[in-house]
């Protein structure tokens, strides 16, 4: 493929994903607002602090298959034997993983008193990992068809909204609310399959043990680095629940989600289109990849605080507009929480388009570690004190120390990021060092 036509792909899938996320953008703006005024405070923190225990188990589902079998998928899809063992074997370690998740979220709930006394509504918020299982986003990002991702997630969004206005009707109607969003990845989910089969000639096998055990191996590191690098994300909303009453869960969850939403508008398509394309570039030259990357981080970094700013400066209309005049004390979150989307698109940059690719896994990880015990440490100190403003507080901060860690990190590496692309006698691996020495000659 040239470099025209890889650059034209390249474009066309960032522009797919964008439509994805802007039309998929349009369905929170419908369904959160309805949802806090008819729910309310309460019980829509207590749906928010379900789900959020929740996401734990969506990851484990989920494993490192996003990073690991997606850039193996990208790296082979040329063999079509190969992509499809790879596809078959995912499949059947997703199944097993949520297998095993439902039998220890099923402990949790049966032994934790103050989950027990709302069983149908902690029980039904386990659809969501169990439908989530059924995405097939991951390979159809490997093997670059973009195309078709935003049809199936308009697909899951629709019928997720009109379910929600169908069968949420009053506040005791909340405990519809998390099975109801399953019902929409499952519908997106059952069609990625279709399109697998029927359109791509991906026929689903039986998968062998081995190639199950290989997938797990290959996507540990990479679980490890996703449930650390985006759990604490949600651990707020779960540290909220213990120590503030509901309503304050409420405020909070309420803003994050809006944030949550622009998150996935504006950053996590370019996270996603571009990904697949560094570790192809990175493969056949690492400085080309290097240089690419510069040229993103600078422009994206612009982008997302300019967003961010505009965002914090507008919180109240915003929150006046889409959550109503119940949800004032939402508006010191979204101030706060609007740098959000500066802070991840750089730790972004940095950490899933130079640290992956060039093989730091065991730092890009470490820094999450750290920065998850960052969180949780100022988190249970701001709390109590500060409530929903102290949640905020604490998890900018972390995101704010994850982009500089990763820098100092990359820089101590050789990879002068910034100023000069190519190290002249850094750390980076003796192997790529060479390489990239040769190339500049």
């Amino acid at each position: 493929m040239s470099e025209k036509s890889d650059r034209r792909k390249l474009v066309l899938n960032f522009l797919s994903l964008s439509f994805t996320r802007g039309f998929g953008y349009i369905f929170p703006l419908i369904t959160v607002p309805y949802l806090v005024r008819v729910l309310g405070p309460v019980n829509f923190g207590g749906v928010a602090f379900v789900q959020a225990l929740n996401v734990y188990f969506s990851f484990l589902v989920n494993y490192g298959f996003d990073l690991s079998a997606t850039k193996e998928v990208a790296q082979n899809r040329e063999d079509k034997e190969k992509v499809k063992e790879i596809y078959n074997s995912v499949r059947g370690a997703r199944i097993l993983l949520a297998s095993i998740g439902f039998l220890i979220y099923f402990s949790i709930v049966w032994f934790i008193p103050q989950f027990r006394t709302d069983t149908p509504l902690f029980l039904g918020g386990f659809c969501i990992p169990l439908a989530n299982s059924l995405v097939q986003t991951w390979f159809l990002l490997g093997i670059e068809r973009m195309n078709f991702i935003p049809l199936l997630n308009s697909l899951g969004n629709i019928a997720y909204t009109a379910a929600v206005f169908l069968f949420i009707r009053e506040s005791s109607h909340y405990v519809y609310a998390l099975p109801l969003r399953a019902l929409g990845y499952a519908v997106e989910g059952v069609g990625g399959m279709v399109v697998i089969r029927y359109r791509l000639g991906i026929h689903s096998l039986v998968p062998r043990w081995k190639g199950i055990s290989r997938q797990l191996k290959e996507g540990w590191r990479l679980f490890l680095s996703v449930i650390t690098s985006t759990s604490y994300r949600y651990s707020n909303t779960l540290i909220l629940g213990f120590l503030a009453p509901m309503d304050v869960v409420g405020y909070y969850a309420a803003a994050e989600k809006m944030l949550h939403a622009a998150w996935m508008l504006v950053v996590l398509p370019v996270s996603q289109s571009v990904y697949p394309h560094v570790a192809r570039l990175v493969k056949k030259s690492k400085r080309d990849a290097l240089q690419f990357v510069r040229k993103l981080l600078f422009f994206f970094g612009g982008s997302t605080y300019l967003l961010s700013f505009s965002i914090s400066l507008l919180a109240v209309p915003i929150v006046e507009i889409v959550l109503g005049s119940g949800y004032r004390e939402s508006v010191v979150v979204v101030r706060t929480l609007a740098f959000l989307l500066f802070f991840i698109g750089m730790g972004d940059i940095l950490g899933n388009q130079i640290m992956l690719p060039f093989n730091f896994v065991k730092a890009y990880s470490f820094i999450y570690v750290i920065a998850n015990g960052v969180n949780i440490t100022l988190s249970v100190f701001l709390v109590p004190y500060l409530r929903q403003f102290g949640a905020s507080v604490a998890v900018v901060a972390t995101e704010a120390f994850i982009p500089l860690a990763m820098y100092v990190y990359i820089r101590k590496k050789g990879i002068r990021i910034i100023k000069t692309i190519l190290p002249e006698n850094g750390s980076i691996p003796q192997q790529d060092r060479a390489e990239l020495q040769e190339e500049r000659k």
